[in-house]
């Protein structure tokens, strides 16, 4: 969502956005603060309110409580190659 990004169609601009992605830029190489002003920055965004999601993919999954080894990635994604019952 940066001004320069070609991505941005909506034409969104933030300096206190942009500054927190420069911040966490400049600090990438310590994971907290990197983070912390990542998590700034989509705060900023979250109060502007540039984008609305028109559609969210949702997926229903019933698991049995004896199978054990599943990865439930933060992203939706969900990975049963280490699956096993117990």
């Amino acid at each position: 969502m940066e001004k320069t990004n070609s991505h941005n169609y909506g034409k969104y601009t933030s300096v206190a956005y942009n500054n927190e992605l420069n911040q966490a830029r400049k600090n990438a190489a310590t994971r907290s603060v990197y983070f912390s002003h990542l998590l700034k920055a989509q705060e900023q965004m979250n109060q502007d309110y540039p984008v609305l999601p028109l559609y969210t993919m949702v997926e229903d999954h019933l698991v049995n409580a004896n199978l054990k080894g599943v990865l439930w990635h933060k992203v939706g994604m969900v990975d049963y190659t280490q699956a096993y019952f117990k």
